[in-house]
């Protein structure tokens, strides 16, 4: 995927891991790890508002699983791709 402007062009490419359907999903879940601290922390005196702070941690958590999975390199890990690019061989 290209997208230019006028005065400058900027390439990307799209991890073809990184799905629609996770784009989406990575969308929801911060929506709604908004909605469910805040009222979860409004009922901290009821049962219900602390099921709704644990469902907040697992969306949380699961927002920064999807998140590393679109900011990684595909095909390589980590560290391979940082030895790469500073003139190490690929995979020390």
């Amino acid at each position: 995927m290209t997208l230019t402007s006028k005065d400058q062009s900027l390439s990307t490419t799209v991890d073809p891991r990184f799905n629609r359907w996770e784009g989406r999903l990575f969308g929801g879940l911060v929506l709604s790890a908004f909605l469910l601290y805040g009222i979860g922390s409004a009922l901290v005196e009821e049962p219900i508002g602390l099921v709704l702070a644990l469902a907040n941690s697992v969306a949380v958590a699961t927002v920064g699983v999807i998140g590393l999975r679109a900011v990684r390199p595909s095909g390589t890990s980590l560290g391979e791709d940082r030895g790469c690019r500073s003139g190490l061989p690929c995979g020390a």
